[in-house]
């Protein structure tokens, strides 16, 4: 089996879950590749917030445009004033072949749920593409002593093993 993990982190959180999530991943004999994407031109966090409100889609650097090659595809990013980051919305926009794909999404939040609406717009885009979501997953940055065994039970029940 052959997974991607592309995410974008402005300040990090999400890349610690990412990482927890390749560990666990490798650990149960996935290939895995990651992939951290980055804006073309950063803003401010109060800029980051209001492009979020707006649905706002900034120009990234490097995207994978073809993941036609892979299993699963696991989607990170952060959440912003309660929305799906901006990035996160180009990230949907630029990938190719997400139809029929199998797809994991992973978002990191300053508050306990305020990830939940921006799993379920990232989840409605990737249902649109023709891709289908088998799991979402929120990390809360207050929590982030459970990152690795949140990780842990998101790669159990995306791999069918016992696990929550």
């Amino acid at each position: 089996m052959k997974a991607l993990i592309v995410y974008y982190s402005r300040s990090g959180h999400t890349a610690q879950a990412a990482d927890a999530l390749k560990r666990e991943l490798d650990a149960k004999g996935v290939s895995v590749e990651v992939l951290r994407l980055h804006r073309q031109q950063e803003a401010s966090f109060l800029g980051c917030a209001f492009e979020a409100r707006r649905g706002a889609k900034p120009a990234l650097v490097e995207l994978p445009k073809d993941v036609s090659g892979y299993d699963l595809l696991f989607l990170g990013f952060p959440t912003w004033a309660g929305h799906a980051s901006s990035p996160a919305n180009s990230m949907v926009e630029g990938i190719q072949n997400v139809s029929g794909k199998k797809c994991v999404l992973f978002s990191m939040s300053g508050l306990k749920s305020g990830f939940v609406k921006a799993l379920d717009d990232i989840d409605s885009s990737i249902k649109s593409l023709g891709g289908y979501v088998v799991a979402k997953q929120g990390f809360s940055e207050s929590e982030r002593a459970l990152t690795a065994e949140r990780a842990a039970g998101l790669v159990a029940k995306v791999l069918g093993h016992s696990g929550s």
